[in-house]
């Protein structure tokens, strides 16, 4: 109040000058307990600001902890990891670490996996990366972020963050906040990887992603695991990687896709030269989508790993060995440039006695159950490695 006299209270000048006074001790008081709280936080868990990374992961300091710990970062220029992962830091906690990246110039990397944040500590932390040039890899996942923390995201992606790595899985986004982030990406410049994994995000969302890579030069990995994505999605993503997609890793496992969609990747490894790592597996994709892919890369010469696992689609429709009846939970190692041009597998990780011969693994491999390579390539198995000769 600039003119106390306004109030038409006697004496009220002096009234405010005192709550003012009080106002301002009392902010004192706090500033003080709350550093003599960190540097007690600091202490308990033998961390000093002179490390570069700090780790307080299950350490169940909540809200309060978190706040400690953001006046310690303030200014710090040395941290450059924070791993708080499993604390129920909250929106509350999730505000003051917010609040700690205006300020900071060193973290480069925020794990808060696992802290009960919602929207609002969403929405916190997307303003604090637009104000902050130094962060590059945020952790989410498992919390409780729906539509609007995942809109709240994008809007920082979009507003000059420089994150390249973010985790959002196991919230709880749908479709609106994929097109949200989907539409982050036709701007966005420095995000390489993103992580969407069980979520609840359907075709709709799954094809306005597809569209962006159509546009995007950046993102590099993209993994969508264990979303209700359908046949539907698959093909559109098919699309985006027969055009101009420069996606390296995208993780399509336990996604409900069928031979449809697995003959729509196929088709689009026929064309795609950038994509390295296809993980389809736990899908229905059976006999026909597994050939469909045997097709493709006998085409293809860039696609480095593929996973295809599937312990219910290998008992179910292709059958399994009888001595590998009881290990179809394994995943065996095959040299992909054998399924191309089609010779006899020479080495494979199935069981602990064959990895003696797995000393130097190729990097290009197919990981799929035995038996779906054994009925579709025609591969054979044994315990010993065989020599590689085309057949």
């Amino acid at each position: 109040v600039s003119d106390t006299s306004a109030l038409g209270l006697p004496g009220s000048r002096t009234v405010v000058a005192d709550i003012v006074n009080r106002v301002r001790s009392e902010r004192a008081t706090q500033r003080t307990l709350l550093n003599e709280m960190t540097y007690d936080v600091l202490t308990q868990y033998g961390l000093s600001e002179t490390d570069k990374v700090w780790r307080l992961d299950h350490s169940s300091i909540g809200h309060v902890g978190a706040q400690c710990l953001a006046q310690a970062l303030m200014d710090n220029v040395v941290v450059a990891e924070l791993h708080f992962l499993d604390n129920q830091c909250g929106d509350i906690g999730t505000q003051a670490l917010a609040e700690m990246l205006h300020r900071n110039t060193a973290l480069k990397t925020l794990d808060l996996d696992r802290n009960n944040i919602g929207d609002i500590g969403a929405r916190s932390l997307a303003t604090g990366l637009k104000a902050n040039a130094t962060l590059r890899v945020l952790y989410l996942n498992v919390n409780k972020l729906q539509d609007e923390g995942a809109q709240a995201m994008a809007e920082a992606l979009k507003g000059g963050s420089t994150l390249t790595t973010l985790h959002l899985g196991s919230n709880n986004i749908q479709d609106a906040g994929a097109q949200a982030l989907a539409e982050s990406l036709h701007t966005n410049s420095t995000l390489i990887s993103l992580h969407l994994g069980t979520n609840n995000i359907e075709a709709a969302g799954v094809q306005a992603l597809a569209e962006a890579l159509e546009r995007n030069s950046t993102l590099r990995t993209l993994s969508l695991e264990r979303n209700p994505v359908g046949d539907v999605g698959v093909q559109a993503l098919a699309d985006a990687l027969k055009g101009s997609s420069k996606l390296t890793e995208l993780n399509f496992g336990s996604v409900q896709c069928g031979s449809t969609g697995a003959e729509a990747l196929a088709d689009a490894l026929k064309h795609n030269t950038t994509l390295k790592e296809l993980k389809i597996e736990r899908n229905d994709i059976r006999s026909v989508g597994a050939q469909a892919l045997a097709d493709a890369l006998k085409i293809n010469r860039t696609l480095e790993q593929l996973d295809l696992s599937n312990p219910g689609l290998v008992t179910t429709t292709l059958g399994i060995p009888g001595h590998l009846h009881w290990q179809n939970h394994w995943k065996a190692t095959f040299r992909l440039q054998d399924l191309i041009y089609g010779v006899t597998v020479s080495e494979m990780r199935v069981h602990k006695r064959w990895r003696r011969h797995c000393k130097a693994v190729p990097l290009w491999k197919v990981y799929c159950c035995g038996a779906i390579a054994s009925e579709t390539w025609g591969l054979r198995h044994s315990p010993t490695p065989l020599s590689t000769t085309r057949r």
